[in-house]
């Protein structure tokens, strides 16, 4: 449809962004995602790891991420869907117009990596990333061999930095130590497999929660289903 112009839906009625929308949703989304980092580097300054925040930020225990009812609430009702709705739209924006639309496109790029930052959630960046495959095909970017060779490279080269924040990122979170029994590469490995696997992970947290507090709902509700 992009490479045609087109947009409609069943009713053959024209579909488009309403930039007036998109420009009053971005104003709170804005200010809610620069309080999100800040109460995530309060928390950091105050102590408590990385891995402690994003679980309080799941939900798993211990104190909430958002204090407040209310800001609970305008997280998950408002925040949440307009954050999933910009990573589209930034990219299309992005690849299709760019000139018209590089205030929001920035605006939104900044919402984004805060609230990724701050909540510790990826999926957002892997859906920017699957957004991008699929609107380059159509976009009006013609890029020369030199182009495309200098971008492969530098894509390279964050890819390689990103990899290694990671790594440090989870050695400093679980403070790792290499011991007779294992080598510190074993223990991250490990890590990133039960984080791929993730089903495994949340399974072993479920039935640890359902020994420790006595859970017993005789089906798969004992899992908070």
């Amino acid at each position: 449809r992009i490479a045609h112009g087109i947009f409609s839906n069943s009713l053959d009625k024209s579909i488009s962004i309403n930039k007036r929308v998109l420009a009053i949703l971005l104003i709170p989304v804005t200010l809610f995602t620069i309080y999100s980092m800040t109460r995530m580097l309060t928390l950091v300054a105050a102590g408590v790891p990385l891995g402690t925040i994003h679980a309080m930020y799941l939900g798993r225990g211990g104190e909430a991420f958002f204090t407040i009812l209310v800001l609970n609430q305008i997280h998950s009702k408002l925040v949440i869907p307009c954050i999933y709705c910009l990573a589209p739209i930034i990219v299309y924006y992005a690849l299709t117009d760019f000139k018209k639309n590089w205030l929001i496109i920035l605006i939104g790029v900044i919402d984004v990596t805060l609230y990724v930052v701050a909540t510790g959630t990826r999926v957002v960046a892997i859906f920017i990333f699957v957004d991008i495959l699929l609107m380059l095909p159509f976009s009006k970017i013609v890029l020369s061999k030199k182009a495309f060779k200098k971008i492969k490279k530098i894509g390279i080269t964050l890819a390689i930095l990103l990899i290694i924040a990671l790594v440090y990122y989870t050695i400093s979170r679980k403070g790792f130590e290499t011991t007779t029994d294992s080598s510190l590469f074993s223990q991250v490995f490990g890590e990133v497999y039960k984080y791929f696997s993730l089903c495994i992970p949340l399974s072993d947290y479920w039935l640890s929660q359902i020994d420790n507090l006595g859970i017993v709902t005789y089906g798969k509700m004992s899992f908070y289903g």
